[in-house]
């Protein structure tokens, strides 16, 4: 049976919340509690919860926190700290060598969270959300960290958490008045980070809260009842012919039994009791084709009922196979899932 997507193998959140208890002590200790603020620790800590609940919000929340930001942190590493001084920390021998090991997530936790994203869906909601945490951590940052002040026994990045009093580490800035400049900030992370991100991923990865109150149609479901990606409001003069829209159902489940697409065993209660779009939190993509997608067109057709007047299965099926797949076997299917959709 095809492994459905929308959830969490409970191995990656074991491990990664075992991770998580071994930094957390190690970082207040290395660092003070004050770094917690820090956007990358906010992030990994969140990450946790994310995990756990399967929350879309919250990961989608944290993949915009981190996925720019952690690429010119990247970048920066990879010059030794050079080119901006974000991860120059990673170099200071003062700092014990298995916290800066520790570290190294900010490498490869922008990649788990994109692909939590991608099994979750991508709630539209993360990049307001997240901009509103970031300026309530901005301002927590200003009110506990202080460069003028350091505190003894830690490293510098943590007496000017997040830089909210200048780009340097232990100096404050002079261009502007230290809450102009905190005001600025402010502003420069929603805009000049998350939106750009928040942009591509509304496009790369689906909605999951598209499924709630669904309009009737033949594309997906919630609760059982059909919930339209195909469906718009504005009517169209003329609607394709039953027979014609058969006979492209026809081929595409055709297509399916020619590549072994087609599943004999039918689906459990459970599995169509599916609350996202596409049912991709208990399906996968061919199954929803096979046991919603199809019998809803072939419901319309015999009821000689109204079809909706868009349809847009083909570029789900590009996103779920080729985008974030590897299957070579599929491309005749996709080409007959834009066939009909052209219909409409």
């Amino acid at each position: 049976m095809p492994k459905r997507r929308g959830t969490i193998p409970l191995w990656i959140k074991v491990t990664y919340t075992l991770f998580m208890g071994v930094l957390a002590p190690i970082y207040w200790r290395a660092y003070g509690p004050a770094n917690f603020l820090a956007f990358c620790d906010a992030a990994a800590l969140l990450t946790v919860a994310a995990l756990w609940l399967e929350s879309p919000l919250l990961a989608g929340m944290q993949a915009v926190a981190m996925t720019l930001p952690q690429t010119v942190w990247i970048a920066d590493f990879a010059t030794g700290g050079h080119l901006l001084g974000f991860s120059a920390y990673m170099f200071d021998s003062g700092i014990p060598l298995y916290a800066r090991a520790l570290s190294t997530f900010h490498i490869w936790l922008p990649f788990l969270l994109i692909w939590m994203v991608w099994r979750l869906g991508y709630d539209r909601r993360s990049a307001w959300v997240q901009s509103i945490l970031v300026i309530a951590l901005l301002i927590a940052s200003y009110l506990t960290s202080d460069p003028r002040q350091p505190r003894r026994g830690y490293p510098a990045e943590a007496v000017n958490v997040n830089r909210v009093y200048g780009p340097a580490a232990l100096t404050v800035q002079q261009w502007m008045p230290p809450l102009a400049f905190l005001a600025v900030y402010a502003v420069v992370w929603p805009i000049g980070f998350y939106l750009p991100t928040h942009l591509v991923f509304r496009r790369m990865f689906r909605d999951p809260r598209a499924g709630a109150n669904p309009p009737k149609g033949p594309t997906s479901t919630s609760n059982g009842q059909t919930r339209s990606r195909l469906q718009s409001h504005r009517e169209k003069p003329m609607q394709p012919s039953f027979e014609t829209v058969e006979a492209s159902v026809a081929r595409i489940e055709a297509e399916m039994r020619r590549i072994g697409m087609w599943q004999d065993q039918p689906l459990s209660a459970e599995q169509l009791d599916f609350k996202q779009a596409f049912g991709g939190d208990k399906l996968s993509f061919e199954q929803w084709l096979q046991f919603v997608f199809i019998p809803r067109v072939r419901q319309i057709i015999s009821t000689r009922g109204q079809f909706p007047s868009q349809s847009q299965v083909a570029d789900q099926a590009f996103r779920e196979w080729k985008m974030w797949g590897n299957r070579d076997d599929v491309d005749g299917l996709v080409t007959l899932l834009r066939e009909f959709d052209a219909l409409f």
